[in-house]
């Protein structure tokens, strides 16, 4: 199975779960957000496409920074491409926590029922976390889609909080049919696989490390179809065999010549680790990218050198 294929197989678990998630008491998840609610998207989803607006709220409860308690969440965003399969745009609103009111702000990519967030905490007693992730997205309404119920399981850093919310929304005038996305926005894919080597090593306790890490693979950006390659060197805060946080920064060789790339942040929970970025510079510059990697140590107790395999979507928008 490939990472997409294992990422969906398990968010449609997670969606059919999603009402388990909801009754979830604050005491039996001290580490989780679990959020219920509705919304709606306008225009509607279509075949065709176009620029929506939609909306989200919902309730639950769960832990983030050490918070646990009731939370309430309602935010407003756009979609850029407005078809069933494929959507991007940005959202904000609001959320009530145990410690108070928060703001929230982000974007994100959306691929048929896969949708990957990046986010923030903006304002309020939990402001300057980020807020990285995947979510199933489920149609609830057809064949023009204004309705849709959302399951997502998202990391709070940069002490990644693991936090599921589960609601649903509304989008308008609607998403409609299977058209591929506007000239202004296009969605490729590439995979890299290679190794790579962190210091001083992953171990239980944590601490700081740096890392770099080499590899090969082949794709399509920006209409460059052929092999890819790159290299890049980054932090990571955390540090520990379950849980990393950090940046990057490098260089890929592409079919039209070298990029720059620049990894804004990613987390690492256990072998798991989730990737945002923007290419900087060359001639793909100003895509951005969103991606799941897997990771396995090659060394131990203490991990100083690894194996990864990442798949990357990169994007540009209007």
């Amino acid at each position: 199975m490939t990472i997409s294929g294992r990422i969906r197989s398990s968010l449609i678990a997670f969606v059919a779960s999603a009402s388990a998630l909801a009754a979830v008491p604050v005491s039996a998840a001290p580490s989780g957000l679990a959020v219920n609610g509705a919304g709606t998207p306008t225009p509607a989803l279509a075949i065709t496409g176009g620029a929506q607006t939609f909306s989200f709220s919902g309730n639950g409860a769960g832990t983030v920074r050490g918070q646990t308690g009731a939370y309430s969440c309602s935010v407003n965003g756009n979609d850029t491409i407005g078809t069933i399969t494929d959507g991007a745009g940005g959202f904000s609103g609001t959320c009530n926590t145990p410690c108070g009111t928060v703001g929230v702000s982000g974007g994100y990519v959306r691929t048929a029922g896969v949708v990957n967030v990046m986010a923030s905490t903006t304002t309020g007693c939990l402001a300057g976390a980020t807020i990285n992730g995947d979510c199933g997205f489920l149609p609830t309404s057809g064949p023009t889609v204004t309705s849709y119920a959302l399951a997502c399981e998202l990391s709070f850093g940069p002490l990644p909080d693991v936090v599921t919310l589960v609601g649903t929304g509304t989008i308008s005038p609607g998403l409609t049919g299977v058209g591929l996305p506007p000239t202004s926005y296009a969605v490729d894919s590439v995979v890299i696989a290679g190794t790579g080597t962190i210091s001083p090593g992953l171990t239980t306790t944590g601490g700081a490390q740096t890392f770099s890490f080499s590899g090969n693979g082949g794709g399509s950006m920006g209409g460059q179809d052929g092999g890819y390659s790159c290299s890049v060197n980054g932090n990571d805060t955390i540090g520990t065999t379950t849980q990393g946080y950090g940046s990057f920064s490098g260089s890929c060789n592409t079919p039209c010549g070298a990029v720059g790339v620049r990894g804004d942040n990613y987390t690492r929970a256990a072998t798991r680790v989730q990737v945002f970025g923007a290419v900087t510079t060359g001639c793909l510059a100003g895509h951005n990218f969103v991606g799941e990697c897997l990771l396995v140590p090659t060394s131990g107790p203490t991990i100083t050198s690894y194996a990864l395999t990442c798949e990357i979507g990169f994007y540009v928008t209007a």
